[in-house]
C-alpha cells in the first residue's frame, strides 16, 4: 500500500514536470519563510521555481522560492580540506595536489576530480583546529589582494612564490602535493604540512567573480560544503551546480545507497525583490569604544564565527557588539525591513544587549522604532518587521544592559530591505 502510494506521487510530480528526488529518514529542517513564520519541512525535491516539501507528515507541498528565506541550517564541521572559490562558495574535498592549471581532489560526493585553479581564490587545509579559525582563514583569503601565491604553513610561517609552471597536468595527476616556485628554484610542498594557501588575482580568464545582476543560490551539505551557485540541472541520475558559466560540480542522484538531496542541509534561494545589508556597504559604522577587540562583521559574528541564536543559523546578517551601531540609507523602491535578533551562543552567561532600530525621517530627524528590547544569552531571537517606506535611513544600535558590555555579542541574523517591484 505504502509502496503503492509512493509510486502515485512520483508518476504525479514526473507529470508535473517536477524534478523529483527523495529523502531518507524523518529529518525536519527549519523552512523560514519571507513573511518571518517558521515551519519543520524534510526536502523532497527542487525544480527551477520551488522547493517540494513534506510538512507534519503531509502530502508533499509546493512552496515557491520567492516565499522562501532559507531552508535548513549550515553546517560547520568540515570533514576534510575546504577550497575557496572566488565567487565565495567553499566546497569540502580532499586535496590531492595543487598545481598552475589544476587542483585535482577526491570527493565523496561529487564526480569531478579537478578544478580549475583560476577558479579558486585560495584552500584551508584539515589541520586548522576550531570552526571559527577556519572561518577566519576563509575570510582572510577572499579578502587577500597578495601579489605572489602565499602558503601558510602549520607552524604559522608564511612562504610567497609562485606555482610551478613546468608542471604538467599529468604530473599533477601522479604525484601529490603543492608546486611551488620560490626564487626561480622549483619545489613541492607536502601538503600536510601546509595550513591554507592562497592564490593571487586572475587575469585573461573566465570572470569568476559574483555578478551582482544574478541571483545566486546557496546550497549546503552535511559535510560542511557551502556552494554559490547560479543555476542547477537536475535528472532522475544526476545533480549538477553550475558555480560558474563554464564549470559545473557534478554528482550522482545516489550515492552509496543514499540520495544526493539527504545530504542537504541547507538551501537558500534568492530574490530580486530584497537585499540583504550585509551584503552591502553601511553608509556608516561606529564599533564599540571599549571593546576594541569586538569590531562588526558581516556575514559573521563579531567572533568571527557563524551567525547563531538559539537553533537558527544562518549565512546572512551582522555581527555586533556594545556599543555600537551600523547605518544603512534607504532607496526609493524600499518597503520593510525584516531581522531576527539575539545574543550570540558564544557569549558568555552574563551576555544581554540593549537594541533599538532608529530611522531617519524626511525632516533629517532620527526617530526610534517603538522602544528599546533587551536579548539575553540562551534567549530566542526577536523578530522585527518594520516599514521603512517613508524614511530616508536606518540605523542598527547595540547597547549594553545593565552589567557593562561583558559577552553583548548582538547577531542581526538576515537583516534585510523588501522592495517593491
Amino acid at each position: 500500500m505504502l509502496l503503492d502510494r509512493f509510486c502515485f506521487f512520483v508518476i504525479f510530480f514526473a507529470w508535473l514536470g517536477v524534478e523529483f528526488t527523495t529523502t531518507t529518514g524523518d529529518d525536519k529542517m527549519p523552512l523560514r519563510l519571507q513573511n518571518g513564520t517558521t515551519t519543520q519541512a524534510r526536502l523532497i525535491g527542487l525544480r527551477s521555481d520551488r522547493v517540494i516539501v513534506s510538512q507534519r507528515d503531509s502530502k508533499p507541498t509546493e512552496v515557491p522560492l520567492e516565499e522562501i528565506l532559507s531552508l535548513g541550517n549550515p553546517t560547520d564541521q568540515p570533514e576534510f580540506d575546504q577550497i575557496v572559490f572566488r565567487n565565495g562558495s567553499v566546497l569540502v574535498a580532499i586535496v590531492k595536489s595543487v598545481g598552475l592549471e589544476k587542483i585535482q581532489i577526491e570527493s565523496r560526493v561529487w564526480n569531478n576530480k579537478f578544478i580549475p585553479t583560476h577558479l579558486v581564490k585560495g584552500i584551508v587545509f584539515q589541520p586548522l583546529s576550531t570552526v571559527v579559525q577556519r572561518q577566519i582563514e576563509i575570510d582572510g583569503i577572499l579578502k587577500s589582494t597578495h601579489s605572489k601565491v602565499q602558503l601558510r604553513l602549520d607552524n604559522n610561517d608564511t612562504v610567497q612564490g609562485r606555482l610551478d609552471q613546468s608542471n604538467s597536468i599529468e604530473q599533477t595527476k601522479s604525484s601529490g602535493g603543492i608546486f611551488f616556485e620560490i626564487n626561480g628554484q622549483s619545489t613541492t610542498v607536502a601538503i600536510g604540512k601546509t595550513r591554507s594557501i592562497t592564490f593571487t588575482a586572475v587575469s585573461g580568464k573566465e570572470n569568476v567573480v559574483k555578478d551582482p545582476d544574478l541571483d545566486p543560490f546557496e546550497l549546503g551539505l552535511s559535510d560542511g560544503t557551502l556552494l554559490i551557485y547560479e543555476s542547477s540541472n537536475v535528472t532522475a541520475d544526476s545533480v549538477s551546480l553550475a558555480l560558474t558559466s563554464r564549470f559545473e560540480l557534478k554528482a550522482d542522484a545516489m550515492i552509496r545507497g543514499k540520495s544526493f538531496w539527504s545530504r542537504v542541509c541547507y538551501f537558500r534561494p534568492s530574490s530580486k525583490s530584497i537585499r540583504f545589508l550585509s551584503d552591502e556597504k553601511p553608509f556608516r559604522i561606529v564599533d564599540s569604544k571599549t571593546e576594541l577587540n569586538w569590531k562588526t562583521r558581516f556575514n559573521r559574528s563579531v567572533i568571527g564565527g557563524r551567525l547563531i541564536v538559539g537553533n537558527l543559523k544562518t549565512t546572512k546578517g551582522i555581527g555586533t557588539h556594545a556599543e555600537s551601531q551600523v547605518i544603512y540609507l534607504i532607496r526609493k523602491n524600499d518597503k520593510t525591513f525584516r531581522c531576527s535578533v539575539g545574543i550570540d551562543p558564544s557569549a558568555s552567561k552574563f551576555g544581554e544587549a540593549l537594541c533599538r532600530v532608529v530611522l531617519l525621517n524626511k525632516e533629517s530627524q532620527w526617530v526610534p522604532y517603538l522602544e528599546s528590547f533587551t536579548v539575553s544569552a540562551g534567549g530566542k531571537a526577536k523578530e522585527m518587521t518594520i516599514d521603512v517606506s517613508s524614511y530616508r535611513a536606518i540605523g542598527l544600535v547595540t547597547q549594553n544592559a545593565n552589567h557593562g558590555t561583558v559577552g553583548d555579542r548582538v547577531n542581526w541574523m538576515d537583516a534585510r530591505i523588501v522592495s517593491v517591484k
